[in-house]
């Protein structure tokens, strides 16, 4: 899903170049026209004057440049009306999805939601260097985790960061904001295609545009973080290496590339991994006080 996004921000990118290179390009020609143009004699003798009514200004005298002109501006207009039906797209689709994700966020605790039974549970090791499950490993072990993480993944997520074994966040609020932020990171680039523009000829706004642009970057941003400290959280409570410069960046790397994987096996983690040892121990002490 980053990694989409992460897409959505290349195409804005590609945008912005193309309305400056249009730009640019405009001006150089009509440059270049200025210089090209011969003078015209001031006094023309009245014979060799055509007459008024066959003139035509704004039309080139040669046929097939004109026609050529004419292709142009209809390549631009598709060009452009191709590039808003694919804003209008993504707008909608963003709209279905959080439609969805609202949907079932609301029914997912009450008729999605159950627990492995405890012979399939595993007890968690001291000594392991990483996560028990791999990031595939979900697509045969579980079917539910699977297709939640692929089809729904703020929900899948949200599920495991607010577990009692996890505590990260409250399953509302998790779900909200991994879903507006979601959101606010793919508008900036909708917006820029509405307001590229049409024709070479007219100005691009390129502070609004740029403005769009490192909102959508400070949003995904800001959306990488949340999920990267829910990773390391994950891996302080199950006694995982976590806080290194290494691990930081695998996690970055794993949630960019393959996040709805990452979500997977962190979900393989908390559900299919024993309690973590601290808590573990925690019950340990709390038993042997009471019996004393």
């Amino acid at each position: 899903m980053i990694a989409v996004r992460g897409l959505s921000l290349v195409w804005a990118l590609g945008i912005l170049a193309l309305s400056s290179a249009q730009a640019h390009d405009h001006d150089h020609r009509a440059s270049l026209r200025g210089h090209q143009e011969p003078q015209q004699p001031e006094v023309q003798e009245a014979a060799d004057q055509e007459p008024a009514d066959n003139e035509q200004p704004g039309v080139a005298e040669d046929p097939a440049v004109a026609e050529e002109q004419m292709q142009l501006l209809q390549l631009e207009k598709a060009m452009k009306q191709t590039e808003h039906r694919l804003a209008l797209s993504s707008a909608v689709c963003l709209l279905v999805q959080t439609i969805i994700v609202t949907i079932v966020g609301l029914l997912y605790t009450s008729c999605f939601q159950s627990k492995p039974s405890p012979d399939e549970v595993l007890q968690p090791e001291r000594a392991q260097e990483g996560f028990r499950y791999g990031l595939c490993d979900g697509c045969c072990h579980s079917l539910r985790i699977c297709c939640c993480s692929f089809w729904c993944l703020p929900v899948r997520w949200a599920d495991t960061a607010s577990s009692p074994q996890i505590k990260f966040l409250g399953f509302g609020t998790a779900v909200f904001l991994f879903q507006l932020l979601y959101v606010l990171s793919r508008l900036p680039s909708v917006f820029i295609s509405f307001m590229a523009p049409s024709s070479p000829s007219e100005p691009s706004p390129m502070g609004p545009m740029i403005l769009l642009l490192v909102l959508a970057v400070l949003f995904h941003v800001l959306l990488l973080v949340m999920l990267v400290r829910h990773r390391q959280r994950v891996r302080s409570q199950y006694g995982l290496p976590h806080g290194t410069c290494g691990t930081c960046t695998c996690d970055v790397l794993v949630w960019i590339f393959c996040s709805c994987c990452a979500g997977m096996q962190e979900a393989l983690q908390v559900e299919y991994v024993g309690e973590p040892v601290e808590i573990c121990e925690g019950k340990f002490e709390n038993k042997r006080s009471a019996m004393c």
